[in-house]
């Protein structure tokens, strides 16, 4: 009896891994083998295509690469080459478009400033010609894709901050009302850019766009604020912000104004991530606890007034939060663990009330790289991170 016993565990040891399969993540594969890769970016597009975005640095070359594959799946098409140079090159922001091809954007060094550069990649991987956003000049920074029908493309300069939108018509220039280094949070629709929030002496302001420039900026908050975002919700405009420690939101109902600000959390030790799921679900993602960037994640799910429908979930401890909705109302989660660590642990979001067994995608990440994580609109994810300089990635199969 004994060692019958003893028999059946035995068959059962080489099934224990199958808890990490059954969580629908794919098994770690690397996608670079040469040279050494700076930060990457994910992100998720249609028909599960799913594209990262790198650069790598390789016998004193940088050079700017996309690769292209699908979620579920694999990456099965070689890294496509965007820009290399002896100089140096900004880390890749990228942005889902049409067709299920992918914008990319990035920053080259030219005539002694940092200029704007942004290409196309479609579906088959065939890239577009480079557009050259910024020629002269004030340097550019702080690149960022506000994605939408129309996607857009921002960027700071020294005395102001631009934006390129991608309208049907081609690519046309806007001019951002908020001030560089001012923390923006930016949502976008079918006409282009259309709410701004950012921070001016110690105040949250809001604009909306009317026509080819901004309303008069709507001061929400006074105080110690920092790090602004803004969604669109089911009948509403939602803009979060920290004030000290607190996370707090003001809702607007479309047509109404803002109602008085509402504290969400207490003790945040970084900014909120925000996403709005394909059902109209507000998630709030954000660590709570004493310790910088590090603390105990929150999971809060809101209505269109900015009112939590239940109370708040914990994810895990850890830091540099990654949150990602899909095309079915759900939604990932990604962090990376205390510095020590620097794990990478990963959660499904699903529609309704539910919450995903935590899955440990990586045991150690290289220093200084945050893990990135988008999800397509079939249900699928992919996660990528950097590890011995090498880029690496998951994908999740719904």
């Amino acid at each position: 009896m004994r060692r019958r016993l003893l028999l059946a565990v035995t068959l059962l040891i080489p099934m224990a891994p199958a808890a990490d399969a059954a969580a629908g993540w794919s098994a770690d594969r690397a996608q670079t083998r040469a040279g050494s890769a700076g930060q990457v970016v994910a992100v998720g597009g249609d028909a599960g295509r799913v594209a990262l975005a790198w650069r790598r640095t390789s016998g004193g070359t940088q050079r700017l690469e996309v690769r292209l594959g699908r979620a579920p799946g694999a990456f099965t098409r070689a890294p496509r080459v965007l820009d290399r140079s002896a100089r140096p090159l900004g880390t890749p922001v990228a942005t889902p478009l049409r067709g299920g091809a992918f914008g990319v954007a990035w920053l080259r060094s030219a005539a002694g400033a940092n200029r704007v550069r942004l290409t196309t990649v479609d579906r088959e991987g065939r890239r577009g010609p480079t557009i050259a956003a910024t020629t002269s000049g004030q340097p550019a920074y702080d690149l960022e894709w506000v994605p939408g029908p129309v996607p857009v493309l921002t960027w700071s300069r020294e005395s102001r901050a631009d934006g390129l939108e991608l309208a049907p018509t081609g690519p046309r220039a806007v001019r951002l009302p908020s001030s560089p280094r001012s923390e923006p949070g930016l949502v976008a629709d079918t006409a282009g850019l259309a709410t701004v929030t950012w921070i001016d002496a110690a105040r949250v302001l809001v604009s909306d766009r009317s026509g080819r420039s901004f309303t008069q900026p709507l001061n929400l908050s006074m105080g110690d604020v920092n790090r602004t975002e803004v969604v669109r919700a089911t009948g509403a405009t939602l803009v979060f912000w920290r004030q000290g420690s607190d996370l707090m939101v003001a809702s607007r109902p479309d047509g109404g104004s803002f109602g008085p600000p509402r504290l969400l959390l207490t003790e945040t030790t970084d900014a909120a991530r925000v996403a709005v799921t394909a059902l109209g679900d507000v998630l709030v993602v954000a660590p709570v606890g004493d310790s910088s960037n590090v603390g105990l994640l929150q999971l809060l799910r809101l209505g269109p007034d900015g009112t939590p429908r239940l109370p708040p979930q914990a994810l895990g401890r850890g830091r540099l939060a990654q949150l990602a909705v899909d095309g079915r109302g759900g939604a990932f989660v990604a962090w990376m663990g205390e510095s020590a660590a620097r794990t990478i642990t990963a959660r499904r979001i699903p529609a309704g009330d539910g919450l995903g067994a935590p899955v440990r995608l990586a045991a150690r990440t290289d220093f200084g790289r945050r893990p990135t994580l988008a999800a397509t609109r079939e249900g699928g994810a992919v996660a990528a991170w950097v590890a011995g300089g090498a880029v690496h990635a998951r994908t999740y199969a719904p």
